[in-house]
């Protein structure tokens, strides 16, 4: 479920102050992999499928609907605290989902499985987009609003997620795939009207 939390996954977030980029290290948020692991179906999920893909992990004695319904809460607990920055339970997923029954006694089934796709993913990370070329970017906005840049900060957390992701959740919290942060002419496109718009 943090370019740098989901960095933090929902993978982590990154603060945007004016001219002071910076990335937090990723903490372990995995609501994303574990729903494609349990192939749980989510009217209100907008995620794409998981970057790697995570195979299909039966546990039985599943309620898949009970489990669907506390996924989607989890999500938006870690989504949430995203946006405020706040620190992950260092002890884990499992710790978070006590609230959870259903979904605990499920996550706890797939600690092999998401072991091997945290692997895999720390594998394959592409490098996240370069600090510089924002600081000059966000600089750069004074010349052309005529103006001095407002202060503002702005969170972005990476979602292990397929393809070109970006959605803006709040004024100040954007969701995005790796894919969107690793390749600067696409970040960029996404990134300078929300950046206008703060600035």
């Amino acid at each position: 479920m943090p370019c740098g939390t989901l960095a933090r996954d929902v993978a982590g977030p990154r603060s945007l102050l004016v001219g002071v980029p910076r990335w937090r290290p990723p903490a372990g948020r995995r609501p994303v992999p574990a729903r494609d692991a349990l192939a749980l179906s989510v009217s209100d999920d907008m995620f794409p499928p998981t970057a790697p893909a995570v195979p299909v992990y039966p546990v039985p004695g599943v309620d898949r609907a009970v489990v669907a319904g506390q996924w989607s809460d989890w999500l938006r607990l870690v989504v949430r605290r995203a946006a405020a920055r706040e620190p992950a339970d260092v002890r884990g997923d499992f710790f978070e989902l006590g609230g959870w029954p259903e979904l605990a006694a499920a996550h706890a089934a797939l600690d092999e499985p998401m072991r091997n796709w945290e692997r895999e993913r720390v594998r394959d990370q592409s490098p996240p987009c370069g600090d510089l070329w924002l600081t000059e970017f966000v600089n750069g906005l004074a010349g052309e609003l005529g103006r001095p840049v407002r202060p503002f900060a702005l969170v972005i957390t990476r979602a292990p997620v397929h393809g070109s992701f970006w959605h803006r959740r709040t004024p100040t919290h954007v969701l995005a795939s790796g894919t969107v942060l690793a390749d600067t002419a696409t970040f960029r496109a996404a990134f300078a009207p929300v950046a206008r718009e703060l600035a």
